[in-house]
């Protein structure tokens, strides 16, 4: 499937290492992210839709696309759809920074 690396430099973010694997019979890429403080980004994408989600994800529109944040333990997962591509970032950094850096990366498909 057409994946694509997230270039987060702009927002002192650089990619470390990545994969492309198998996750539940489907196709995933997976893209892991260092910042300052040692702060970590993952993100993954993959075919399909977001499919379900936690009941206390809450939704944003901006520019067009519509974000799903899951808050769990510490945790922030972004979910969006980019065309058939399913893409999540996620970490454990402040959850504003993650929704930020996923509504400033998100492609309109």
């Amino acid at each position: 499937f057409r994946t694509r690396v997230l270039d987060l430099r702009m927002m002192g973010y650089r990619l470390v290492g990545g994969r492309a694997h198998r996750i539940g019979g489907r196709p995933s890429a997976f893209f892991v992210y260092r910042g300052e403080g040692n702060k970590i980004v993952v993100c993954q994408m993959y075919p399909g839709p977001i499919g379900e989600l936690p009941s206390n994800a809450q939704t944003l529109e901006a520019n067009g696309i519509t974000f799903h944040v899951v808050k769990r333990r510490g945790e922030t997962m972004v979910f969006w759809q980019e065309g058939d591509v399913a893409c999540v970032l996620a970490s454990d950094i402040p959850s504003e920074e993650v929704v930020a850096l996923a509504v400033a990366k998100a492609m309109k498909a």
